[in-house]
């Protein structure tokens, strides 16, 4: 699926266009205990690794608040690794 299709099919699910954790997981077919993980307990990374490594898509994050994907970056996110597995 291309990036547009990927974004307003991602729309119409949610009807929202920043998502949480819990919602990018089922997007791309991780766990969210694992996700989870990357971001807290004893074998949690950096924010700056976890982008180098592209191990989720990237987010934003305001003082206070919780992460959040913009629905653009999970697309953008999805379309380059099924390229890479093809």
């Amino acid at each position: 699926m291309e990036e547009k299709e990927t974004i307003v099919s991602l729309y119409k699910v949610y009807g929202k266009r920043k998502l949480k954790l819990k919602e990018v997981c089922q997007e791309i077919g991780m766990s969210y205990s694992k996700a989870s993980k990357y971001f807290g307990g004893d074998s949690s990374y950096s924010d700056k690794f976890i982008m180098e490594h592209k191990l989720l898509p990237i987010w934003e994050q305001f003082e206070g608040e919780q992460r959040r994907w913009k629905i653009t970056e999970v697309a953008k996110w999805l379309c380059n690794t099924e390229h890479q597995n093809d």
